[in-house]
């Protein structure tokens, strides 16, 4: 088995835990898209092609809402902005594939993926380029997996799944867990305290437009409390993303 299978596997197998919170969420966005009064079909394709997680619960919450349409695509396009910062962050260890491949990195990025992927590279700054590579396809593609059927068994299940279940409450917890492997420094607690806290207390704010100031103040937050040895690290976060 060569080093980039080997590597697809250890992927899977780092994300497979998570996946038990994956499931639950996938079946609520399936069940929201019904709720909705949208069909199975559209369920599955809106998953497909869109693949935001928490910006497609947000934004099909605020529409039958009865929230401008405006509101709901800024809310999804502020919390999909977060994946900005994860894809600037990855580059340097994809430096020099073609496009197409990146192409097909950037659409399975989720949350998941990227906390494990980062977190193995960097307790490992040596790890070659394929072994990264296969590595972050493996949970990647597990999350994304995990998610098209979760999402389609929502959809054909719809109402019918009861709501004592509680499966909204696998929600949090899936990022909670996510939170506390990518706090790696000062500026990332700082960004999670901030915008966290002001969430919570600006969640009176109409039409979930609190959440948008409170994710505004924690990435400026997180930008100005960044140790000053970021940019050093970056530099050799890079020189060694280019080795292998």
């Amino acid at each position: 088995m060569s080093r980039a299978s080997t590597h697809f596997f250890l992927g899977l197998r780092a994300v497979s835990p998570i996946l038990l919170g994956v499931a639950p969420f996938g079946l609520i966005a399936g069940i929201s898209v019904i709720e909705a009064g949208h069909d199975p079909l559209d369920a599955a394709l809106f998953s497909l092609l869109t693949y935001a997680g928490a910006s497609q619960l947000a934004s099909l919450e605020l529409l039958k809402e009865g929230t401008p349409m405006l509101v709901a695509a800024l809310t999804g396009l502020i919390i999909n902005m977060r994946y900005l910062m994860y894809s600037a962050s990855l580059a340097p260890h994809f430096t020099g594939r073609p496009l197409p491949l990146k192409a097909a990195i950037a659409y399975i990025l989720s949350d998941q993926s990227y906390a494990l992927s980062i977190s193995r590279y960097r307790n490992d700054p040596h790890m070659p380029r394929r072994a990264k590579l296969g590595f972050y396809a493996g949970a990647a593609f597990g999350v994304w997996a995990m998610w098209q059927l979760g999402t389609i068994a929502g959809a054909l299940l719809g109402k019918a799944v009861p709501p004592e279940l509680g499966l909204e409450f696998a929600v949090p917890l899936t990022f909670l867990a996510l939170l506390f492997q990518v706090l790696a420094d000062r500026g990332l607690v700082v960004a999670a305290l901030v915008g966290g806290s002001l969430s919570v207390a600006l969640s009176w704010m109409p039409a979930n437009t609190g959440f948008l100031v409170a994710a505004l103040f924690g990435i400026a937050a997180g930008y100005f409390a960044r140790p000053r040895d970021t940019c050093l690290e970056t530099q050799s976060d890079k020189r060694g993303g280019a080795q292998g």
